[in-house]
C-alpha cells in the first residue's frame, strides 16, 4: 500500500470516528482532519511530479514549480 492509500485510510478512520461521536466540536474537528488527510496526496503529488521532471527538462520543471507554488512569472495579479 502506498502513501496515498495510507492517507485515504486515515481519512476514512477520521470519518468513522466522527460518525460515532456525540460531541459537535469533536465531530467538526474529525471532519476537518478527514478532509486534510483526503487532500494530502494532492498536495504531495504535484511537487513530486515537478521534482521528477527536473532531471529531464529543468526549464519546464522550474515553470511548473512556480505555478504549483502559486506564483507565475510575468503575470500581474491585478485585473484591469
Amino acid at each position: 500500500m502506498g502513501a496515498s492509500d495510507d492517507y485515504r485510510q486515515s481519512a476514512a478512520e477520521c470519518l468513522a470516528l466522527a460518525e460515532i461521536t456525540a460531541d459537535p466540536e469533536r465531530y467538526a474537528e474529525l471532519l476537518t482532519m478527514a478532509l486534510a488527510w483526503f487532500h494530502l496526496p494532492e498536495q504531495v503529488t504535484v511537487p513530486a511530479r515537478v521534482e521528477s521532471m527536473s532531471a529531464r527538462d529543468p526549464p519546464l520543471a522550474n515553470q511548473l514549480g512556480d505555478i504549483s507554488d502559486g506564483h507565475s512569472k510575468g503575470v500581474s495579479k491585478t485585473r484591469r
